[in-house]
C-alpha cells in the first residue's frame, strides 16, 4: 500500500490541505508546526478503516467533526475514501445503524458520510439515511464502523481492508534528541535523524 495523498479538517479549525506523497515522504518542520498531528491523523483514519475502537482517552477533540479524504494505490489499483466524523463524543447508539436502540456509549466519532472509489468507479455512497455499494441500495449497518471494517470480507473492498491492515506506527519517542540514530528493528535497517539541532 502506498498513500498518495491526504487532507483533513479538525473540527478546531485546524486544516491539511491536499498534500501529495510519494515513495519517501519526511516531515520537517519548527516545534508546533503540525508535524505529529500529521501523523496522528493518519493513524487515526487508518485505525477507522479497521473498525478499530478509539478510547476517549485516545480520541483528542478535534477528531470529533473531521473531515478526511485519503487517496491508496494498492495491487495496482487506486482508492479514494472520504468521511465526515460526527461531532459528538455520546450518543445511544443502535446496533443496526437504524431502528431500535441500545444504550451502548460510543467512544469514538461515528461515520455521518462516506465515500470511496476505485479509480474513477464509485464503490460506496453512504449517508445518514442510506447505503449504496456499487450504486445499488444495501442494509446499513452501525455508523461506528466504517464500510472497509464492516464489509473487508466482500471482494470489492478486501483489498482496501488488507492495504490497511500494512500501516505500521512506531513511537520514535525513543530516538535521541539531537544527531542520528541508525539501528536495527525487527529485521529492518532504521535510520532516523533529528535536523531541528
Amino acid at each position: 500500500m502506498r498513500i498518495t495523498s491526504f487532507e483533513y479538517r479538525a473540527a478546531d479549525g485546524w486544516t491539511l490541505a491536499k498534500m501529495p506523497l510519494n515513495g519517501f515522504n519526511l516531515l520537517v518542520g519548527v516545534s508546533g508546526a503540525g508535524k505529529t498531528r500529521i501523523v496522528q491523523s493518519i493513524e487515526q483514519v487508518c485505525s477507522l478503516a479497521l473498525g478499530g475502537r478509539w478510547s476517549a482517552s485516545e480520541t483528542p477533540e478535534w477528531a470529533y467533526g473531521a473531515k478526511f479524504c485519503i487517496e491508496i494505490e494498492h495491487e495496482e489499483q487506486r482508492y479514494r475514501w472520504e468521511a465526515e466524523l460526527d461531532q459528538r463524543r455520546d450518543r445511544s447508539a443502535d446496533r443496526a445503524g437504524g431502528e431500535g436502540g441500545s444504550t451502548e456509549r460510543r467512544e469514538q466519532p461515528w461515520i455521518v458520510s462516506e465515500r470511496i472509489w476505485q479509480g474513477d468507479s464509485p464503490l460506496v455512497e453512504r449517508g445518514p439515511e442510506r447505503f449504496l455499494l456499487n450504486r445499488i441500495a444495501a442494509p446499513r449497518f452501525s455508523r461506528s464502523q466504517s464500510a472497509i471494517a464492516a464489509l473487508n470480507e466482500d471482494p470489492r473492498l478486501s483489498p482496501l481492508y488488507a492495504a490497511f491492515s500494512h500501516c505500521i506506527f512506531r513511537n520514535l519517542d525513543v530516538f535521541p534528541s539531537h544527531g542520528i540514530f541508525i539501528g536495527d528493528v525487527d529485521g529492518f535497517t532504521s535510520l532516523a535523524a533529528d535536523l531541528s539541532a
